[in-house]
């Protein structure tokens, strides 16, 4: 309802030579169980890891028992941002469930919401073994991962050898953890805390005298046709390096141009503390710092 009112709000205010545009960058779908990607990893030797140093069951239930309250996380959440979070939730694993050890493990995962996995480079010969790792996760006799996708089956250009080796999605209802301090593969998320994700399919709205059609589109816009549709416009030409093309459904001011040109490229080996602090500053207003 709230989303309602805000956007007949924002639609009054246009202009009749106003384009309004509404653009997620995902969707969201519902979770109910965490999967403890690492424990398979471990098993299969692609993850290596150090015992905790707390051997007490009794003490360990306990700790865990308290990281995990509700009300305990919803306290957390807003005292600290995101990157303080990820810390304190990575020692406390790190004290009852193990302490990961990433320099000499075969993978590499970012974090639990990268859905990536680097490959050491004196083990891209395991791939297809992480692959097969992932397809043949099961949760009461059924696949969890929903895709698994080599780089280059996504991506192209000069870049790609600073991606993630393996990309991956999990099927509705399911997120990663990169927590090992839990009892089991997969656990349900507590009701109480609710929860969802992302899904690759987000949501578009175009509005405005310039869209030639009205209701649902078959259309099927991404998020790199942004840019493209941004130029054509405003009456600017698209560059051919850019993977993205302007939607067809809608009126340009002048014929869309494509003209051939190759993406600038500015190799950079580091950044001075001037340009450290920008980026940090804009890491914590995503509070990602």
């Amino acid at each position: 309802h709230r989303i309602d009112n805000t956007i007949k709000k924002w639609s009054s205010e246009i202009k009749s030579d106003d384009l309004f545009v509404i653009m997620s960058d995902h969707g969201f779908k519902p979770v109910y169980f965490r999967v403890s990607l690492l424990k398979e990893f471990i098993k299969k030797g692609l993850v290596i890891y150090k015992e905790s140093r707390i051997s007490r069951t009794k003490l360990k239930e306990i700790i865990r028992k308290i990281s995990r309250n509700i009300f305990i996380r919803k306290f957390f959440s807003k005292m600290f941002p995101h990157a303080g979070r990820e810390k304190i939730k990575r020692k406390v694993d790190s004290a009852i469930g193990g302490e990961i050890l990433w320099s000499k493990s075969v993978i590499y995962i970012p974090s639990s919401t990268s859905y990536s996995i680097y490959i050491r480079e004196n083990n891209k010969g395991n791939r297809d073994k992480i692959k097969d790792t992932l397809l043949n996760m099961k949760h009461e006799g059924k696949e969890i991962v929903s895709g698994v996708w080599y780089k280059e089956e996504l991506y192209t250009g000069d870049a790609i050898d600073k991606l993630p080796d393996i990309l991956f999605d999990l099927k509705e209802g399911y997120e990663i953890t990169l927590n090992i301090s839990g009892g089991k593969f997969i656990e349900p998320i507590p009701n109480i805390s609710g929860g969802g994700y992302h899904h690759p399919h987000g949501i578009f709205l175009f509005y405005g005298k310039d869209v030639k059609k009205r209701g649902k589109l078959q259309e099927n816009l991404k998020l790199e046709d942004f840019v493209p549709f941004f130029l054509a416009f405003t009456g600017k030409p698209v560059p051919s390096y850019m993977d993205g093309r302007p939607p067809s459904f809608l009126n340009y001011p002048s014929e869309i141009k494509i003209i051939n040109k190759k993406l600038p490229r500015k190799e950079k080996k580091h950044y001075d503390e001037e340009e450290k602090k920008k980026m940090l500053e804009k890491l914590k207003n995503l509070g990602y710092a």
